[in-house]
């Protein structure tokens, strides 16, 4: 069996991108994979990772007498682990008005209203083609980062139905095969987190011609750079005008 940890980064208002980005990790190999982090945390001094916090050296967080040297190599060994325990990795990341300008309003009414949503629903297909591909035919378990306890959470219940859709796509393989989890006690979504954001970094450079941050350079290169056995790790998707068009196009036809 195999998990999922998804996160999501650049979600806030302000923020000209969204995407969703899954490591994938052998079920087995979890416990593993926390304890590694958690002896790394002991080692370097933290207790929970926030990857922007400690990109930022966040005056309130526990990162704030970090030096630069060491924001970049603790990031880069939370890399490491993440490449070593992850068997692969995907990203899928749009520019938030120019979703707004293609998809028609209803289906925008009819997928969410948070941008992260579409990103996530993209996220589960491309997952579910993968393991597709790998033979897999047991159900994955997906965590997603915590959104609260609130049942009628907006941003939650949009998960919810994304799940409850890829459920009636593929029955049985989602339907009580995910949960939310808190990213300070999960070390794998905190090695999402890390994913994330530097996918994120790539995709804001791409799409606004936004400059990256150093660390946010090293680590897309990094992670699209790792190719276990030759088999590239990261699917990376930066989503453009035409290829959001054609999506469109294809959901028009399947309706």
């Amino acid at each position: 069996m195999i998990t999922v940890f998804i996160d999501d980064s650049g979600t806030a208002p302000g923020h000209k991108v969204a995407i969703a980005a899954g490591m994938i990790v052998e079920s087995s190999r979890v416990k593993s994979l926390d304890r590694e982090f958690v002896d790394l945390g002991q080692e370097e001094g933290f207790s929970y990772f926030h990857t922007s916090e400690c990109v930022a050296g966040n005056k309130e967080s526990e990162f704030s007498e970090w030096d630069s040297g060491k924001r970049q190599r603790v990031c880069s060994r939370i890399r490491q682990i993440a490449m070593r325990y992850g068997v692969s990795a995907c990203s899928i990341a749009i520019d938030r008005n120019l979703y707004d300008e293609v998809v028609p309003v209803h289906m925008r009414n009819e997928g969410g209203k948070f941008h992260y949503t579409w990103a996530v629903g993209y996220l589960v297909e491309m997952l579910d083609h993968w393991a597709k591909r790998q033979g897999l035919n047991t159900p994955s378990e997906y965590i997603f980062d915590w959104m609260g306890g609130n049942k009628r959470n907006a941003a939650k219940k949009e998960i919810e139905a994304v799940m409850a859709k890829a459920e009636e796509r593929r029955p049985g393989h989602y339907k009580g095969h995910y949960a939310f989890g808190r990213s300070k006690d999960t070390p794998g979504l905190q090695c999402a987190v890390i994913l994330a954001w530097s996918c994120y970094q790539f995709a804001l450079s791409k799409l606004t011609n936004t400059p990256p941050k150093e660390i946010g350079v090293d680590g897309f290169l990094d992670f699209d750079g790792h190719r276990p056995k030759g088999i590239k790790w990261l699917l990376a998707i930066v989503q453009t005008r035409e290829q959001l068009e054609n999506w469109v196009i294809e959901k028009l036809r399947e309706t």
